[in-house]
């Protein structure tokens, strides 16, 4: 989309009967990695780009030398600690790792982040909880977070593993808008907890 601001976009999948009919497999930005630096210190909308992707594609790694891409790199993760991040020249990335990213496999191995200093406003917040959650105290937490602080929220994923419940449910949002479900039932040998990853612009502790 060039410079344009990908919030429409993404909320477009959460609203009315479009997630019963259309799913957003990804949202992928290309950082420049010589100029990504510079463009996220002199451009909002580079930032918020990056805010909302599920993968970000660091390209040109060609012409920029090792120590810049690990910055820009680093800078990436304050901002959006779930997005996966690939190397790149010319953008040739193995499409696999980019498009269809379930939205468990993409949070599953997060662990919690507090908010650490940032040259940008917009952070991401890591949550993480081993316990068995209580649904209905979840829902209301989940309500009263999107109706008093939903416009500092750019984008938020998570799953949640219920008290007595064998069903994984999970959410994401933009905003104040937001769409739920119950995706599939725990495997056998997988860790049950729950993850939340809040992306926003001066977030409450």
């Amino acid at each position: 989309s060039g410079i344009d601001s990908p919030e429409s976009l993404v909320q477009l999948f959460l609203v009315g009967y479009m997630p019963e009919h259309y799913r957003l497999g990804s949202y992928i930005a290309v950082v420049d990695a010589q100029y990504g630096l510079l463009n996220m210190d002199e451009y909002d909308v580079a930032v918020r780009q990056i805010a909302f992707a599920d993968a970000v594609i660091v390209n040109k790694i060609d012409l920029a030398d090792g120590e810049t891409v690990k910055q820009l790199e680093r800078r990436i993760g304050s901002v959006n600690a779930m997005a996966k991040i690939y190397r790149a020249s010319y953008g040739r990335t193995p499409l696999e790792n980019i498009l269809e990213i379930p939205l468990y496999q993409q949070l599953k191995d997060l662990t919690a982040k507090e908010r650490a200093g940032t040259v940008d406003e917009i952070q991401s917040v890591v949550l993480v909880e081993k316990r068995p959650m209580n649904k209905e105290r979840v829902n209301a937490w989940i309500t009263r977070l999107f109706e008093q602080d939903g416009p500092k929220i750019l984008r938020s994923k998570g799953f949640f593993c219920f008290a007595g419940e064998d069903w994984r449910y999970e959410f994401q949002g933009v905003r104040k808008s937001f769409h739920s479900k119950a995706e599939q039932l725990w495997g056998p040998d997988e860790e049950r907890k729950s993850t939340v990853v809040l992306i926003g612009e001066h977030l409450p502790d």
